[in-house]
C-alpha cells in the first residue's frame, strides 16, 4: 500500500509533490493560489484561532484599526504595520519611563518590561522563587525563540504594567498583542512535535491567565476552553513524559486551574489518578500543598459520584455506603494534613492565621464599605493563606457531601445511626473563606492574590443563596464589585459551557409552579423564601458561580434560579434591601 500522501490539499488535488511549507507551501504560493493547508498530524493538537474575534474586540474598544495577523498567498502569517506600530510605541513609551540616563537596548527594555510585570504578579511574601512561579521566569528566559511564548508574554507584560500605571497605550497594544498570541499558539498546536513541547505548554498555560483580565479576554472558548487547552496538552503527553523541571512545574501549576473548573462542574479531575497524582510528587521543590493537592484533586470525582446516585437502583445502599467510606477516609486525612501543618508551624510559634478588624486591612476597608464582616484573618505569607483557603474549600464540598449522604442512607435504612454534620459547621468553612479574601486584596499578593479570590467568592455567594442569608450575599457582590483593581474579574461561562445537569436540586432551590411569572425581573417582598428567579435571554453570559448549583435537567418553567436576582432584587420577606430592576445582558456575580 503506497504511503499517504502528507501534502496540502491544493498539491494533493493537483498531483504534484508539496514543499510541506508551513503554514503554507511555496507551490501554492508560486501559483498564486491560498494555501488550504494540512492535514492535521498524528498525535497533533489543535486551538481555535480566535484572531478575527479579537481583532473586532480591539476596534470595537478603541475604535482604531488593529487587524494584526494575516495570511499571504502563501498562507503565511503576516503581522501588519498597525500591529508592530502598536507594540513598538508600547515599548518606546515603557523606555521613557524608564530611569533617566538610563541608555537600554530594545531586549533590554523588553526584559525590565518582564521583571515589572513579575513584581507585580507575583506575590511579595513568597519571594521570587518557588515552585508554584519559577515557570514564569524559565518561560521568559527560552521566549526569544518561540513566538507563542514570547506573544503571551508581551501580552501579560502589557495588560498588567498598563493598568498598574494606568497606561493606556500599554493596555490598547495589549488587545492585539493577544490575538497575536492566539494565533501563533493556535500554529504552534497544529505540529505533532507540540505534544512534548514544553514552550507551547507554558504559552498555553499563559494564555489561561489572559482569561483573568477584561481588556483582552476573548468571547469565544474563554476560560474554561483555555483550561481544558492545557489539559489536552498534558493528557497527550501522559504523566511519563514529564520528565524536566519545566515540565513538572507547569504541571503543577496546571493543577490548580483544572481543580478549580472540577469543583464548579462537580465533575472529576482529568488529573486525578494515581499516575497523574505520582507525577507532582517528582517536582523540583515540595511544600504543604503538594500534599493537600493529592487529596483535594480527589473531592470532584466523589461529588460526581454523589450526583450520579440512582435512587431506584437495588444496590443503591451499597453504593452509598461505598461513597460515604470514601469521603470520609479522605476527610480524616485532610484533618491529620491541617494537624500536622498547624502543629509544624506552632514549633516555629506562628499561628496559622490572626484575626483583626477588618478596618486595619486598608486596602481591602478602602474598597469594600459593607462591614457586614467586621474581622478578618491574617496570614503569615500568601501560601499559608492560600493552603487555608483550598483546606477550607475542599472541606466545604466533602463535609456538604457527608451530610447529603448520610441524610439519603437513613432514610433508606431507618436502623442506621450517624454523626450529624451540622450546617452551622459547612457555615464556618464559608466564613473562613471570607474571612480570608481580605489578605489577597493586599498588594503584597500581587496580581496572583486577586486571582486567588475567584473561587472562594464563588462559593460563599453559591452558600448564601442556597442558605437565604441574603446580607452576606450583598456582602459578597460588593466585594465582587469593588476589589478587582487591577484589570482583572472573574471569568465569564457561557451557558452552554455547562453540563446538563450540575447537582441535584438544593435546598431553598424549587422549581416554580405553574402560575409562577416567567418574565418577571423584580421581586415583591410578598414572594415565598424559596422562590427566587431570574429570566435569562438567549445572549446572556454568566459568571462561574450563577448556575454552578442549579439542575439544569429540572424544567423551572422558562426560569432559572439565580443569585443575581436574589441579591438585587428585593429578597424575601424580612430580608433587609429594597426593590431594584435587574437589567442587561450580562449576570454577573
Amino acid at each position: 500500500m503506497p504511503p499517504r500522501s502528507t501534502g496540502c490539499f491544493q498539491c494533493r488535488k493537483r498531483k504534484i509533490r508539496c514543499d510541506e511549507a508551513r503554514p503554507g507551501c511555496e507551490r501554492c504560493a508560486k501559483h498564486g493560489v491560498p494555501c488550504p493547508g494540512y492535514r492535521r498530524e498524528k498525535g497533533g493538537l489543535e486551538f481555535e484561532d480566535q484572531t478575527t474575534m479579537t481583532v473586532n474586540k480591539a476596534q470595537k474598544s478603541y475604535g482604531v484599526k488593529a487587524s494584526l495577523v494575516s495570511r499571504g498567498s502563501s498562507g503565511r502569517f503576516t503581522t501588519d504595520v498597525t500591529t508592530f506600530n502598536a507594540t513598538r510605541q508600547a515599548f518606546q513609551t515603557w523606555s521613557l519611563m524608564l530611569p533617566p540616563k538610563q541608555f537600554l537596548g530594545a531586549a533590554a527594555n523588553q526584559m525590565q518590561l518582564y521583571n515589572t510585570w513579575l513584581s507585580i504578579y507575583m506575590p511579595v511574601t513568597c519571594g521570587s522563587r518557588g515552585m508554584h512561579f519559577d515557570y514564569l521566569r524559565e518561560a521568559i528566559a527560552l521566549a526569544e525563540t518561540e513566538p507563542a511564548l514570547r506573544d503571551g508574554l508581551n501580552t501579560l507584560a502589557l495588560v498588567q504594567v498598563g493598568h498598574a500605571h494606568n497606561e493606556q497605550r500599554f493596555l490598547a497594544a495589549s488587545v492585539p498583542s493577544y490575538g497575536k498570541a492566539l494565533a501563533s499558539l493556535a500554529y504552534a498546536v497544529s505540529k505533532a512535535t507540540s505534544v512534548r513541547d514544553n514552550t507551547v505548554l507554558a504559552a498555553a498555560s499563559l494564555l489561561v491567565v489572559c482569561e483573568f483580565y477584561e481588556k483582552i479576554r476573548t468571547e469565544g472558548m474563554g476560560w474554561f476552553g483555555h483550561v481544558e487547552g492545557v489539559q489536552q496538552l498534558l493528557l497527550s503527553r501522559g504523566p511519563d513524559s514529564l520528565d524536566t523541571d519545566l515540565s513538572l512545574m507547569l504541571y503543577c501549576n496546571a493543577r490548580h486551574g483544572s481543580l478549580a473548573r472540577s469543583y464548579l462542574l462537580r465533575k472529576a479531575d482529568s488529573y486525578d489518578s494515581p499516575e497523574w497524582r505520582a507525577a507532582a510528587f517528582r517536582a523540583p521543590m515540595h511544600d504543604w500543598s503538594t500534599q493537600l493537592f493529592d487529596m483535594t484533586i480527589q473531592v470532584p470525582r466523589l461529588l460526581q459520584r454523589s450526583d450520579e446516585l440512582d435512587c431506584n437502583s437495588p444496590h443503591i445502599l451499597d453504593q452509598i455506603k461505598g461513597l460515604l467510606s470514601a469521603c470520609e477516609s479522605l476527610e480524616a486525612d485532610l484533618r491529620s494534613w491541617l494537624h500536622v501543618l498547624h502543629d509544624s508551624m506552632a514549633l516555629l510559634s506562628l499561628p496559622p492565621y490572626r484575626e483583626a478588624n477588618v478596618d486595619s486591612f486598608k486596602t481591602f476597608a478602602s474598597l469594600v464599605t459593607d462591614r457586614t464582616m467586621t474581622t478578618a484573618y491574617r496570614f503569615e505569607s500568601f501560601m499559608s493563606g492560600y493552603i487555608h483557603v483550598q483546606y477550607w474549600v475542599a472541606m466545604h464540598y466533602l463535609r456538604s457531601t457527608i451530610k447529603d449522604l448520610r441524610e439519603l442512607r437513613q432514610s433508606l435504612d431507618a436502623s442506621y445511626h450517624f454523626e450529624l454534620v451540622l450546617d452551622s459547621e459547612i457555615d464556618e468553612y464559608a466564613f473562613n473563606l471570607c474571612h480570608s479574601i481580605p489578605s489577597f486584596v493586599d498588594p503584597s499578593t500581587g496580581t496572583q492574590g486577586h486571582i486567588g479570590i475567584f473561587l472562594p467568592l464563588a462559593i460563599v455567594s453559591m452558600h448564601f443563596r442556597s442558605r437565604q442569608r441574603w446580607n452576606w450575599c450583598l456582602w459578597a457582590l460588593d466585594v465582587k464589585d469593588h476589589v478587582f483593581t487591577m484589570g482583572l474579574s472573574q471569568p465569564h461561562v457561557e451557558e452552554k459551557a455547562l453540563p446538563v445537569k450540575l447537582v441535584r436540586p438544593r435546598s431553598g432551590l424549587t422549581p416554580f409552579s405553574d402560575n409562577a411569572n416567567a418574565e418577571g425581573t423584580e421581586f415583591e417582598s410578598s414572594i415565598s423564601p424559596d422562590v427566587n428567579s431570574i429570566s435569562p435571554n438567549e445572549n446572556m453570559t454568566f459568571t462561574l458561580d450563577d448556575f454552578a448549583d442549579v439542575d439544569l435537567s429540572v424544567d423551572w418553567g422558562g426560569q432559572l434560579p439565580g443569585f443575581a436576582s436574589a441579591v438585587r432584587g428585593v429578597p424575601p420577606k424580612g430580608a433587609e434591601s429594597n426593590v431594584v430592576e435587574l437589567s442587561g445582558d450580562a449576570c454577573d456575580v
